[in-house]
C-alpha cells in the first residue's frame, strides 16, 4: 500500500475528529516507528482525543515528544493545538513557543494563531505592532482572516497609522473573495466615507 495514500486518508479522518480502525492504527504505529513524522503526529491526535480507542493525552504528548528536531510546522502546531486543549493557560510558555516556531516555519494556521495571540493578549501581552506584523504576513500568503485583519488595522489605526484608504484597498482583496468579515466591515467603511 502506498504510506503517502494512507497518510492522507488517515488525516481527513484525524481532521473530522472520525474512529480510526485497529488496522489503521496499526499501520500508523509502525509508520511511527519508523520515523515518519507525519504518522506521529497523526498518532498523536488520534491518542489524545481517543479516536482510535481510549482518550489517553500522555501516550499523545508522547509521541509527540519522541519526534527527534521536526522540520515540520505542522508538527509544531499540533503540539501547540494539543497542549492548549489538554492544559490551556498552564502551559502558555510553550504553547505560545510551539506556535510561533510553526509560524517561523511559513505555516498560515499558525502565523494566524500569533496575530490573534498579539490581539487578545491570552498568552503573551497584547501587542497591537505585532498583531499588524502577523496579520501582514497572513495576508502575504493569501490567508483571508489575514487580509481582513490587515484591513482592520488600518481602518482603527492598530498597530499602524490609521488610514481608511489603505484599509479599503486591502479589504477589496478578500471581497473578491467573498469573505464575509471583509464584507461587512468594506461596507462600513465604505458607507462612512460617503461611497
Amino acid at each position: 500500500a502506498n504510506n503517502g495514500f494512507i497518510l492522507a486518508t488517515l488525516k481527513i479522518k484525524v481532521e473530522k475528529y472520525e474512529k480510526i480502525d485497529r488496522a489503521n492504527c496499526k499501520k500508523l504505529k509502525f509508520l511511527h516507528n519508523a520515523g515518519v513524522e507525519q504518522a506521529s503526529i497523526l498518532l498523536s491526535k488520534i491518542y489524545f482525543y481517543g479516536l482510535g480507542g481510549e482518550k489517553d493525552i500522555e501516550v499523545s504528548m508522547n509521541i509527540l515528544d519522541s519526534v527527534p528536531d521536526s522540520t515540520h510546522p505542522y508538527y509544531y502546531y499540533t503540539g501547540a493545538v494539543l497542549l492548549n486543549e489538554a492544559y490551556g493557560k498552564d502551559e502558555k510558555k510553550a504553547i505560545f513557543k510551539l506556535f510561533k516556531k510553526a509560524a517561523d516555519m511559513g505555516y498560515v494556521s499558525a502565523i494566524e494563531k500569533i496575530m490573534m495571540i498579539y490581539l487578545d493578549g491570552s498568552i503573551v501581552p497584547k501587542c497591537p505592532e505585532r498583531h499588524f506584523e502577523y496579520a501582514k504576513k497572513c495576508a502575504e500568503q493569501g490567508s483571508l482572516l489575514g487580509i481582513t485583519r490587515l484591513g482592520y488595522c488600518y481602518a482603527i489605526g492598530l498597530g499602524v497609522t490609521k488610514s481608511v484608504e489603505q484599509a479599503i484597498k486591502v479589504l477589496k482583496i478578500a471581497e473578491k473573495r467573498n469573505y464575509p468579515d471583509a464584507i461587512k466591515l468594506l461596507n462600513i467603511l465604505e458607507s462612512d466615507n460617503g461611497k
